[in-house]
């Protein structure tokens, strides 16, 4: 699949991407191939690197099961997110990632359309997710919903998030 998310009314993004518009490609990458290692490499670089972390080998163990969503630019993955099924009607969306010089372009809401997407083709009723406070207005613009009081994560404060699929 294909998709154009660069709108030519966005003088910002077309700076950071040299004025051309942008076509991405969407995968979902199997669990342990190059393309899962390379969308591990964005979301060290963009969740874990600021706040001096890495992965480790148990860090990815439990992901096998997880549906691994990826955006490429050629072959450059360039947005990941991990839909994590919890039981029979909720699945918790992990791990989004968009590559810096990425941002901005509409490229994370088009990747958070499609987990939408697979997970209501799966049948789930429900999306959770743990959201870092710089992103809680990104997922409300999304009709996300604030549920609980905030907590820690890693070391950064968050709150648990959802959505109900129609």
């Amino acid at each position: 699949m294909t998709l154009q998310v660069l709108t030519r009314s966005d003088k910002n993004a077309q700076k950071k991407m040299k004025k051309r518009p942008l076509y991405v490609k969407f995968k979902i990458v199997p669990f342990g191939t190059r393309a899962y290692i390379e969308s591990v490499i964005l979301r060290e670089e963009v969740l874990r690197k600021p706040l001096g972390m890495k992965f480790k080998v148990e860090d990815l163990r439990d992901e096998e099961d997880q549906i691994h969503l990826t955006f490429w630019d050629n072959k450059q993955c360039i947005a990941t997110a991990i839909l994590k099924p919890l039981d029979k009607d909720k699945v918790q969306l992990r791990q989004m990632a968009v590559k810096e010089e990425y941002q901005g372009q509409g490229i994370g809401s088009a990747l958070l359309a499609i987990a939408e997407k697979i997970a209501k083709n799966e049948d789930y009723k429900i999306i959770i997710l743990d959201a870092r406070l710089s992103a809680i207005n990104f997922y409300k613009k999304h009709n996300y919903s604030q549920i609980g009081e905030q907590f820690r994560l890693i070391g950064l404060p968050h709150v648990k998030m959802m959505k109900i699929l129609i």
